[in-house]
């Protein structure tokens, strides 16, 4: 046989379908029996040299070169089709799935429903009925006769069941794990198996694509007012390109039981949610062409009456439509903010049965929820943990740990003031501030960190090419500061021949995300009451309240959520057109401060009228240049204060000083009225124009001990 005759047949499909080992023994086959075809001498000769040389017995290759000539040279004919798929040796197909449905009917394994198929076929059953209000199945679905009938397939005699029917080989065809899953449970827990869609993060800029989400922290604290130590939340929004965490807070959330004695975590508001969007579209900005809030249907939420008014805010349009009796509010013009969801999984009828859990997608932020686990691995050393899942793998001396943090809390309680800090230190765990103070510093790692391995980051032109002039030096320099070194020829050369001394440095998230701080925008301060909304009183006293303006020109806030202390914000209001506008003392305003920025204060009258924004500065005693600058703006704005009362005060003066002026020109004999004074002046000045100015002496040197005097200007 030539090549060209066995490229005729391994150009076949069904031929590449074939194992490895089938392919070889095909070839081997086909090269022996041809050999034997075209001998001219006796067959029986060949053929025994053959299977010598193959060491196999004459009759196996005997029974080839028949098969061969039987089927006319095809060569499926030296398939051994006992270790290879083919249609005609398989199960049926309605068979295969029949035993997928017996698994699936099946919640816990498969080897109880290839127990079921072989009860069944034992009973001679006819039908199969999972329950009295499922659907009856005839068997044995696949078997049929010419007339189409269903048959039960007959026995071997050397195992009991029909050929195929071993439970290595119904094994094999078992349904997947997405199948069972999805039979078992449901769409939800099924989702973790199918397909999904990647994302990159090449093309983004930074503030185009913000993302929220809630942690639990795995570490209690304690915080005044509770008799337990308590865990806290994180309501976060990152920003997709970076991965940075633009903006953030934590909230101590309690465990509490309810009337039957079962525990219930308390979760994140509505108005957390708010504060956040105000810190973030407000204060920190986003992309000026638009951005994506990516958000949740549950904790991290935006309803869509508050989608509704981003849209205008930021230069939508919107309308009221009738839709099923009711006026419900659509986009006509999107607006540069857009809010998207992650779609509900489950929910509706499923395959004809009762309806499932509706849930949100979690694959939607799948890239922020892996940030998690740093920020867990981050703060893993801080004092207060619980475990890495408290429900099952809790710490084991948390429950005697509580224990002693309550009775150190009831001593703290009856305490001395002076033995109170001492208790509060000696505590195991953290305090609430203490803990803020701890996770804002891991954040702030994590940000600056160039060790990461984030995607896409090379690929958006997220790294540097970097230098270091010593082996041990830990910190690497850019080389783009290297242009302005003097001697900068030198050392790119000696940098050129030494292979440690230069490398390529992934940017870290901070850097990222300042890379585009300057095609970022922020919406007016004048929005942060209207997105808080009306109710924002109601739902939060202590930050939005009626406040009086003191006779110092100073409005006190003292926010328990914000601190001890009081802060005391200048009276100067700057009004959304950039003019400013001193308040009125001893009158009252309606004020508002957010806990995320606690340095403006946002002002309007009684009704709701917003008037501007009041700013808090406090200066470190150590920062000259800063109080230098604190005392400039302080002195602009008493004269603000004063304005008023130095001009009556002038006029007043002014008025005054003429009136003394003309009563000693009238005892001088000079001229009495307006009149006569003003043709006096004239008068001088055409004689001052008229006669030349006499060249003046030099000054004596005694002129020149005076405080004024200034020998660079002869001032």
């Amino acid at each position: 046989m030539n090549d060209l005759s066995l490229m005729s047949f391994e150009a076949d499909a069904q031929f590449a379908d074939l194992t490895d080992k089938g392919r070889r023994a095909v070839r081997d086959k086909i090269r022996i029996v041809e050999r034997i075809l075209k001998h001219d001498g006796r067959r029986m000769d060949i053929v025994a040299r053959e299977a010598k040389a193959l060491g196999v017995g004459g009759s196996t290759v005997r029974a080839w070169v028949g098969k061969y000539e039987a089927a006319g040279g095809d060569w499926r004919a030296l398939v051994d089709w006992r270790a290879e798929r083919h249609e005609d040796m398989a199960l049926p197909a309605d068979f295969l799935d029949f035993v997928k449905l017996l698994c699936e009917d099946n919640q816990r394994n498969c080897n109880r429903a290839f127990k079921k198929l072989m009860d069944l076929y034992r009973s001679h059953a006819t039908h199969y009925q999972k329950d009295k209000d499922s659907v009856s199945i005839p068997l044995w679905p696949g078997y049929t006769d010419p007339k189409g009938f269903h048959y039960r397939p007959e026995p071997l005699h050397s195992t009991g069941r029909p050929r195929g029917w071993s439970k290595r080989n119904l094994y094999r065809h078992k349904p997947t794990k997405l199948e069972l899953t999805l039979a078992r449970l449901g769409p939800i827990a099924a989702a973790e198996y199918q397909q999904m869609i990647f994302t990159t993060r090449v093309g983004l800029k930074p503030g185009q694509y913000y993302v929220f989400d809630d942690r639990w922290l795995d570490i209690d604290c304690v915080i005044e007012g509770m008799d337990k130590p308590v865990r806290t939340i994180e309501l976060s929004a990152g920003d997709v390109f970076s991965g940075k965490t633009v903006s953030y807070d934590l909230f101590p959330l309690e465990e509490t039981e309810d009337e039957n004695g079962k525990k219930k975590r308390e979760q994140i508001k509505s108005i957390h949610m708010l504060l956040l969007l105000v810190d973030l579209l407000c204060y920190k900005g986003y992309h000026k062409d638009g951005v994506t809030l990516m958000v949740e249907h549950g904790t991290a939420a935006i309803p869509p009456a508050l989608e509704m008014l981003l849209c205008r805010l930021s230069g939508g349009l919107t309308e009221e439509v009738l839709e099923n009796g009711k006026r419900v509010e659509r986009i006509v013009k999107p607006g540069k903010i857009k809010v998207t969801r992650s779609g509900i999984q489950g929910g509706k009828e499923f395959a004809g049965g009762f309806p499932t859990l509706g849930k949100g997608n979690f694959k939607f932020k799948a890239g922020w929820e892996s940030t998690h686990a740093l920020k867990h691995s981050a703060a893993a050393d801080l004092p207060g943990q619980v475990g890495k899942n408290s429900r099952t793998a809790f710490v084991e001396e948390k429950h005697g740990r509580d224990a002693h943090i309550r009775k150190m809390i009831e001593a703290a309680l009856s305490a001395r003031p002076e033995v109170l800090g001492q208790i509060m230190s000696e505590m195991p765990v953290l305090t609430f501030r203490d803990l803020y103070w701890a996770v804002d510093r891991t954040f702030q790692q994590i940000h600056k960190d160039h060790d990461h391995a984030l995607e896409g980051w090379k690929e958006a032109g997220l790294s540097r090419a970097v230098y270091r002039l010593k082996r041990d030096q830990d910190e690497w320099l850019p080389m783009d500061e290297l242009e302005t070194h003097a001697n900068k020829d030198i050392i790119k050369a000696w940098i050129k021949d030494t292979p440690w001394a230069s490398d390529e440095q992934r940017l870290s998230r901070q850097e990222a995300f300042l890379r585009g701080m300057n095609e970022l925008e922020r919406l007016p301060l004048h929005c942060v009451p209207m997105i808080l909304g009306e109710n924002f009183s109601k739902l939060r006293p202590d930050l939005c309240k009626n406040r009086v303006v003191s006779d110092a020109n100073k409005i006190q806030v003292q926010v328990k959520a914000i601190g001890d202390d009081a802060l005391f914000f200048s009276s100067i209001c700057r009004r959304p057109n950039n003019t400013v506008e001193p308040l009125e003392p001893g009158k009252s305003y309606r004020t508002l401060i957010s806990p995320l920025n606690t340095k403006t204060l946002f002002v309007s009258d009684t009704d709701g009228r917003y008037i501007g924004t009041c700013k808090f500065e406090r200066i470190e005693r150590g920062d000259e240049e800063a109080l230098t600058r604190e005392m400039g703006r302080v002195r602009h704005e008493n004269k603000l204060l004063t304005q008023d009362n130095v001009r009556r005060t002038r006029l007043r003066n002014r008025r005054e000083t003429v009136r003394m002026k003309n009563t000693n020109a009238h005892f001088e004999g000079g001229p009495q009225t307006w009149a006569e004074r003003k043709l006096e002046e004239d008068r001088k000045a055409r004689l001052a124009a008229a006669v030349p100015a006499k060249p003046q002496p030099a000054t004596a040197i005694e002129d020149y001990d005076t405080p004024d005097f200034n020998p660079m200007n002869g001032h």
